[in-house]
């Protein structure tokens, strides 16, 4: 009986240690392989195109100022201001439309001139005006070529 046991028992070793050996040669010949070499790849080198600067003429603009909040005489005020930044024609009034607490800059569509003609009046009045297609509810005659709403 004791002879058996001891059998097995030796068995089992040779058997563990051979596994072992061929998973160690395996493991061996699998690591010893070359990588293959990593395509490099030039990326070309992309240079941005400037965006042309609108060149902004005031003197073609005819614009009006409206007022839409209580403080009297805020259009006047404020239209002054634009004409002193060299814009000729300035018109001031009361707003025909109800507006939420913002100041707008009215005009028929926005492209690169609305948006020369929104940091230009920004610099010239102080106001953060926020830019919208609504002119024709202050301008329905199509008297002016843009509007500037102060609802603050």
């Amino acid at each position: 009986m004791i002879f058996i046991g001891l059998l097995s028992f030796v068995l089992t070793v040779a058997l563990g240690v051979g596994l072992g050996m061929a998973y160690l040669h395996y493991t061996e010949n699998a690591g010893s392989a070359s990588p293959s070499p990593t395509p490099t790849v030039v990326a070309e080198a992309v240079t941005p195109t400037p965006t042309p600067k609108v060149e902004l003429t005031k003197a073609d603009y005819k614009l009006l100022v409206v007022n839409a909040t209580a403080k009297a005489g805020y259009a006047g005020t404020i239209a002054k201001k634009i004409e002193a930044a060299d814009f000729p024609t300035v018109a001031a009034a009361n707003a025909k439309g109800d507006y939420e607490a913002k100041d707008y800059l009215l005009v028929e569509t926005e492209d690169a001139s609305a948006a020369a003609l929104l940091a230009e009046l920004n610099t010239a009045t102080g106001l953060d005006l926020q830019l919208s297609t609504q002119k024709s509810q202050e301008d329905s005659s199509g008297k002016y070529d843009a509007v500037v709403v102060l609802g603050k």
